[in-house]
């Protein structure tokens, strides 16, 4: 993802910014957005953020291998059973394994399934 790290705005003018957070783990997090001004008054200003990770566990039916962490020996599973009626990668029971199917397992791609 690509981002503005750094632009301007003319004066009277407004500029909206996102910002995602991304942990890379459990717990609390924070940081300061820094808005930089040339009004000779407040030169700087500070913007405070803080969030917090949380756990959120892989679906436990896309841990083929049973490893605990989808990982790419599931992906190999289940591009191997993509299209078929396996009832195992079958995660919307429409009968086939299909696209709805992949994005099941997708969403859950690099994560645990316990802490």
């Amino acid at each position: 993802m690509f981002f503005d790290k750094q632009f301007s705005i003319a004066a009277n003018e407004s500029k909206d910014i996102t910002v995602t957070f991304y942990p890379p783990s459990e717990g609390s997090f924070s940081g300061v957005i820094q808005v930089m001004s040339d009004d000779p008054d407040d030169a700087i200003l500070i913007v405070s953020l803080s969030g917090t990770g949380i756990f959120i566990p892989a679906d436990p039916r896309t841990d083929f291998d049973g490893s605990g962490r989808v990982e790419f020996s599931d992906f190999v599973a289940f591009a191997q059973n993509f299209g078929s009626s396996n009832t195992a990668f079958d995660f919307d029971g429409s009968g086939r394994v299909d696209f709805a199917d992949f994005l099941t397992f997708a969403s859950s791609f690099g994560k645990s399934v316990t802490k």
